[in-house]
């Protein structure tokens, strides 16, 4: 009979979810997790949505795709967004910003991404438009880039029934934290 001490019985993998994050809102995760045997533990964190309670240098902070980063970005979360940016940089933790968008593998392919708020800006009768149009993915892949650069945060991208793993990868290091594989 085996025991839970035994080396080939190894403890389950603890994972923290921040508190913040919304219920039933990443439930692609959970059942993820759930199914391979990954815990999930709820608590408040200082930044991002996901780390491991004993190394919390790295910190995965999920985007429900494009919109939501562009909302971030551009629209009215954006300085709450770049105050957990700086926040994060300056306690050495590395923010990866994890956005689930399944045709995008990399920041320069967010050139091509087709931003619906353009068309529907496009759509919409003159006098009910706002003052300016949306920003084109072009300029919304160069202020990606702009903030990886001036906060020091990573961004990758999956498809959405890629996200647990894709977690656990880069908590665990089997992904390396940064594009260029070089992990601080």
């Amino acid at each position: 009979m085996r025991s839970r001490f035994d080396a080939e019985d190894p403890a389950p993998l603890i994972i923290l979810e921040d508190t913040r994050q919304q219920t039933g809102k990443h439930d692609n995760v959970h059942n993820w997790m759930q199914k391979n045997g990954v815990q999930l533990r709820r608590t408040k964190l200082f930044c991002g949505d996901y780390t491991l309670p004993t190394d919390q240098r790295i910190c995965i902070d999920t985007k429900y795709g494009l919109q939501e980063v562009y909302g971030d970005l551009i629209g009215k979360d954006h300085d709450r967004f770049v105050r957990e940016l700086e926040n994060a940089k300056n306690c050495g933790i590395l923010l990866i910003i994890l956005v689930e968008e399944k045709c995008i593998k990399s920041i320069e392919d967010v050139r091509e991404w087709r931003n619906p708020r353009r068309g529907q800006y496009y759509r919409t009768p003159p006098r009910m438009r706002p003052s300016k149009p949306p920003i084109p993915s072009w300029q919304l892949m160069k202020v990606m880039q702009t903030v990886a650069e001036r906060h020091g945060c990573v961004w990758k991208f999956c498809a959405k029934h890629e996200t647990g793993k894709r977690i656990v990868d880069i908590l665990t290091g089997k992904e390396a934290a940064h594009e260029d594989g070089a992990d601080s």
